[in-house]
């Protein structure tokens, strides 16, 4: 099987609709791949998905403040460690958090 190009996954993704400009850098383009073994259709899926959930969620348009009110923050499994470079508030989990066992991520992940 060849593995697919940044290029691939970017049309496949931006034919279906589904895309976010800042989001979809190449570095979250390679993730993607990386992740499905270079498989454009199972990266874009899951790549699509990931759009889809974030535009339900309001990612983009979520608040410091209302993610510091979340039990998560509120009780120490996760903090914030600053900015990234285009100033969005960058999160930070220790991996080993019992808190994060079983379902727990899905309320997290962004």
């Amino acid at each position: 099987m060849k593995f697919g190009t940044i290029a691939e996954l970017k049309n496949a993704v931006q034919a279906s609709g589904h895309w976010d400009e800042e989001f979809c850098d190449e570095a979250c383009l390679q993730r993607y791949l990386r992740a499905r073994n270079g498989d454009v259709t199972k990266a874009a899926a899951m790549l699509k998905a990931t759009l889809e959930w974030r535009k339900e969620q309001k990612v983009d348009d979520m608040k410091l403040e209302e993610f510091a009110n979340m039990r998560y923050m509120r009780e120490g499994w996760v903090y914030v460690d600053g900015n990234d470079a285009d100033g969005r508030s960058v999160v930070v989990s220790p991996l080993s958090c019992p808190a994060f066992s079983g379902d727990g991520w899905d309320q997290v992940i962004m």
